[in-house]
């Protein structure tokens, strides 16, 4: 369970500069009683502050993030952005920035034993940090359309894997991740009530798990490429919508097949501005497939829900 609090503020300081600022404070609580422990809680506190400042038609905002983490110290991770709008239609951004993110406590913690087999967290992870870094373009090639893409690069060291290779499975450390590649979207509006969009993503990635191979291509990555795909409804109080998800060139000596498709479907009615009634289908195709190594994702199921704003 996680519970915290957060604060935010934006101020214009003129017709060239905007600053944003917050804090936030964050608890990690958790229990699992075969691995004996007992409301386990970590803290984190974080202050971050960005200044958006422009320059004709760049905009370039430095930002800079700072954790305290109650089990693993203090953190700064810096960030910058740049965007460039060419145009009214072309629009190029770029980005860097520092990784700090600390393992969950079932990572650490988490025990259970199923038909004989024993999955159990590891006390002693670290956090992962690195950086990461992505060149992208927004274009809108018509009144209607929309075509964005993006090539992206992380380095990361200490990433948390699960090794469910070994028994017990066991959350670990690999001493390096690289991982880089490229996606695609075409958003195309047919008309105020109807839109559709389509997608390609690759993604090439490299892990040293300290064997002394140094960076070998990862076999065991769930979507080497990424196939997305939506067509959505809107009328006045009601919204409908059916999306795709596929994946292919995965390794089929580690997981059951080696591509899949998924489609979701949903619709929702809202009588007024607080009230939300919705019933959603996930894995309308019952695909039988898995995200993790022998642990097979959930087939066809469906909710039926109210939300409700106070």
């Amino acid at each position: 369970r996680t519970q915290g609090l957060e604060w935010q503020d934006n101020w214009q300081l003129d017709s060239h500069q905007h600053v944003t600022a917050g804090a936030e404070w964050t608890e990690d609580m958790g229990t699992n009683y075969e691995a004996h422990y007992i409301d386990k809680k970590r803290h984190n506190q974080a202050f971050y502050a960005e200044d958006a400042l422009t320059f004709g038609k760049f905009t370039v905002t430095p930002g800079l993030r700072w954790d305290r983490n109650s089990t693993f110290g203090s953190h700064q991770t810096p960030r910058l952005a740049m965007n460039y709008k060419a145009n009214d239609a072309f629009n190029v951004y770029a980005s860097w920035g520092r990784v700090f993110s600390p393992p969950r406590l079932n990572d650490q913690f988490y025990m259970t034993t199923s038909r004989g087999k024993i999955t159990q967290g590891n006390e002693n992870l670290q956090p992962e940090e690195g950086y990461t870094e992505t060149l992208g373009f927004q274009y809108q090639a018509g009144p209607k359309t929309v075509l964005e893409g993006s090539v992206f690069h992380s380095d990361l060291q200490h990433v948390i894997r699960w090794n469910r290779a070994v028994m017990p499975h066991e959350a670990e450390n690999l001493n390096e991740e690289d991982k880089r590649g490229f996606e695609l979207t075409w958003k195309q509006k047919v008309n105020d009530k109807w839109d559709y969009e389509a997608g390609y993503s690759y993604i090439h990635t490299k892990v040293d798990q300290g064997k002394g191979d140094g960076l070998v291509y990862d076999m065991s990555y769930n979507q080497p490429n990424g196939y997305h795909a939506g067509v959505h409804y809107h009328s006045g109080k009601w919204q409908a919508g059916a999306d795709m998800t596929a994946g292919t060139g995965r390794n089929d000596t580690y997981y059951r097949n080696n591509s899949y498709v998924v489609w979701n479907v949903s619709a929702s009615y809202s009588p007024d501005a607080v009230t939300t009634m919705y019933v959603k289908v996930n894995n309308l195709n019952d695909e039988a497939y898995d995200l993790y190594h022998n642990y097979p994702a959930a087939g066809r199921n469906w909710q039926v829900g109210v939300k409700k704003k106070f």
